[in-house]
């Protein structure tokens, strides 16, 4: 009887180290998948190669065809393409009208993505923003650098009864074309004319192209313009220089005097274009260094600055197009009780 109970007792310790076995086992390969799960999620997921630009980007020009924005614009545009990886397409699209602010706030309405640049007219662009006409900041603009910086001339019609700086400050009334003051030209050539006494009435147009065909019939007696926009006209005799804004005489003008030799050296600050290219805020940085390096490389092709034939090409860094809307804001606040 004694051996019974032993056996018995044999049996249940065996069950029960057997069970013991079985729970530990089975817990520690739970344990292990349990793991193995948690791992798998605790890796982080491959980030998407961003393979911009996808798809064609779209350059809004403020103004309409055939001008000096709208010239240089199709002359880069080539180049641009092909700096930029992928292959993809720059289509321009005009969009003129009301002082360059319609073209503007496209660029803003924009999605950023980086599929939509704009051409911006400093420091006329910035009028509207001094005078709280426009509900944009250009300050917020995502800014890819500078392409050009161009002196402006007065150049007359060769229909007009006016020919000298005298006639003009003596006139009752002189008939000017311009886009009005949202642009440079426009907002020159009214502080221009406020300093040098000189009585306006403004003829809006479109773009430089439709205010220089204006002076040529006769329609204005003067324009305002970039020398690169008007120096075919004078070598035709289709418009006659007046007063180039430079501190020297002009290469291309070399008998045309100085807006310094007429006595008004501080219009030199104000009357300067700066063409500047920006894209809709908040874009990803890697596409805006893209989309900068890109244009740099564009602006220093050999073959865009054959093509342009030297006129107006300079390059400058997105820092210093910020410097130039930092600086045409402070400049225009002394004139924001003419604006």
């Amino acid at each position: 009887m004694k051996i019974f109970l032993n056996s018995k007792k044999l049996v249940l310790i065996a069950s029960l180290v057997f069970l013991v076995l079985v729970v530990v086992v089975g817990c520690g390969g739970g344990n292990s998948n349990q793991g193995a799960d948690q791992s798998k999620v605790e890796q982080p997921a491959e980030t998407p190669k961003d393979n911009f630009p996808e798809k064609n980007i779209t350059w809004i020009l403020p103004v309409g065809v055939g001008g000096g924005f709208d010239v240089m614009a199709r002359t880069i545009q080539p180049y641009w393409e092909k700096h930029l990886p992928n292959n993809p397409s720059i289509v321009i699209r005009n969009m003129p009208g009301g002082e360059w602010s319609i073209g503007i706030n496209e660029v803003f309405r924009a999605d950023s993505d980086g599929y939509t640049v704009g051409f911006f007219n400093i420091p006329g662009n910035l009028t509207g923003q001094v005078t709280g006409r426009v509900n944009y900041d250009l300050e917020e603009i995502t800014w890819l650098g500078i392409v050009g910086e161009v002196p402006y001339v007065i150049a007359l019609s060769p229909r007009s009864k006016y020919k000298t700086l005298q006639d003009l400050q003596n006139a009752t009334q002189v008939k000017i074309a311009s886009e009005g003051l949202g642009s440079t030209a426009g907002l020159g050539v009214m502080i221009a004319a406020e300093t040098m006494g000189i009585n306006m009435i403004n003829v809006p147009v479109a773009g430089s192209s439709e205010a220089i065909t204006a002076a040529m019939r006769g329609d204005v007696d003067l324009v305002q313009y970039p020398i690169e926009s008007t120096i075919e006209y004078f070598k035709s005799g289709d418009l006659i220089p007046l007063l180039v804004y430079m501190a020297e005489r002009s290469p291309l003008l070399p008998d045309t005097p100085t807006i310094v030799e007429a006595g008004y050296e501080e219009l030199l600050s104000v009357v300067q274009l700066t063409r500047i290219v920006g894209a809709t805020p908040g874009i990803p940085k890697e596409r805006v260094e893209i989309l900068r390096k890109a244009l740099e490389d564009a602006v220093n092709d050999p073959g865009y600055r054959e093509a342009m034939g030297g006129r107006g090409i300079t390059y400058g860094s997105p820092e210093a197009a910020a410097r130039a809307i930092e600086d045409g804001l402070r400049l225009l606040e002394k004139y924001k009780a003419s604006l």
